[in-house]
């Protein structure tokens, strides 16, 4: 007698066939989603280079300075002196200005105020040396020679006798030469500091990084960061990514997105941390993200990251 096949039935070697597609897809599935994942963590994914170190070098006015230019120059010149805030690098542009102002100051001084008392002081010494007969002839004499002095010649004593106001009027001449002299001097130094001379100095060191985020999310890496050398670290701050400003005191962490080549550009919090770490032979940056964990870049020499910039004055 024979048997009959199902009619109806699946066959079982096409529900094995079904089972295993459906097993590879999940596996396949559970690869990419494992492999996917595994790519999007910080420390497969987000890469972080050196890329400059930027040393501007440069004079800086003291506060007693620009107090002195306030007071005492501007006091006497016309356009006044553009005066800088005081204690910082200076800028190239600020410098330039700066300069120009204190040698116009200084020509002013020179003409204007020191060659008129130079002058005075020569004729009340030829006074001195031959007096007139006469004390009224003698006074004639001494108010002369102080005639282009305005101020002094305006304050003249009426109780003197001739040879009385001609020894005051040598001995304001002088006082006046003397304070005059001082900060035509002083105009002077401070021209000096700006061309180099002297310890009136100021450094600023700004760092390049460049971080490459090769996966599909974006990472928050800290504002925050610091540049180690052993034991020793300097605290630096995130300025900029790019093109765009960070408000390092507003923004605790920003977003590193996916992509190449983004340029993060660090300062130091405080120049003298920073200093002896870019003495050393390797240094390392280390940044905290959002997650707790950190990101570091391997260490590495800054020598040849260096690239140096002065802002000095150089006439």
């Amino acid at each position: 007698m024979t048997s009959k096949k199902p009619s109806g039935g699946v066959k079982p070697d096409l529900i094995k066939n079904i089972a295993a597609y459906v097993a590879t897809g999940i596996l396949g599935a559970a690869v990419t989603y494992g492999i996917t994942e595994l790519n999007r963590l910080p420390s497969r994914a987000l890469t972080i280079l050196p890329a400059g170190i930027h040393l501007i070098e440069g004079p800086n006015v003291s506060c007693d300075d620009t107090e002195f230019i306030a007071a005492r120059v501007n006091a006497y010149v016309d356009p006044e002196v553009k005066i800088p805030p005081c204690g910082a690098l200076l800028s190239k542009t600020q410098v330039a200005e700066l300069v120009e102002g204190l040698q116009a100051a200084r020509q002013f001084y020179q003409s204007e105020r020191i060659n008129f008392f130079q002058s005075a002081k020569s004729k009340l010494a030829a006074v001195a040396k031959n007096p007139p007969q006469s004390d009224r002839e003698l006074r004639e004499a001494t108010q002369a020679a102080i005639a282009d002095l305005r101020f002094i010649s305006a304050n003249v004593p009426t109780d003197l006798n001739g040879r009385a106001l001609l020894q005051w009027a040598q001995a304001r001449v002088d006082l006046v030469l003397a304070d005059v002299g001082a900060e035509f001097h002083r105009i002077d130094a401070i021209l000096n500091g700006l061309r180099g001379e002297g310890a009136q100095r100021s450094r600023h060191t700004e760092l390049f990084f460049v971080a490459t985020n090769a996966s599909d999310v974006e990472f928050y890496i800290s504002t925050s960061c610091v540049l180690r050398h052993d034991d020793r670290v300097a605290r630096i701050v995130l300025e900029k990514v790019d093109r765009d400003d960070i408000l390092s005191g507003a923004l605790v962490y920003v977003p590193v997105l996916p992509g190449r080549g983004k340029l993060m550009k660090y300062t130091p919090r405080d120049e003298k941390q920073i200093v002896p770490l870019l003495s050393a032979t390797k240094i390392q940056l280390v940044c905290t993200l959002a997650n707790g964990k950190t990101i570091k870049t391997k260490e590495f020499d800054p020598t040849p990251f260096f690239a140096t910039e002065t802002t000095y004055a150089t006439h």
